[in-house]
């Protein structure tokens, strides 16, 4: 991933119990760095997350972890964080 994370695109697509993620950098076509989703938020919660086809996190997560949308989404911006200080 560049340095330039300001640059970034990131889609959420927020459902009745998951959210679901894309990052991508701009251009024609845009180049997918990332997709995701945390599914069974509120009951079996999960985040998984994919770069390039490959798994870069599986987590089971409890329900106090992610009981709601505002809390996976906490979750997704931290694997973000996580994987942007490893580039």
């Amino acid at each position: 991933m560049s340095g330039a994370r300001g640059g970034l695109i990131l889609t959420v697509n927020a459902g009745s119990s998951s959210i679901k993620f894309a990052l991508f950098e701009p251009g024609t076509p845009p180049r997918e760095h990332l997709r995701g989703q945390v599914e069974g938020l509120g009951a079996a919660p999960r985040l998984v997350a994919k770069a390039a086809g490959a798994v870069v996190a599986d987590r089971a997560l409890t329900a106090e972890e992610a009981p709601d949308h505002a809390a996976a989404l906490r979750l997704i911006l931290a694997v973000l964080d996580e994987r942007a200080e490893g580039e």
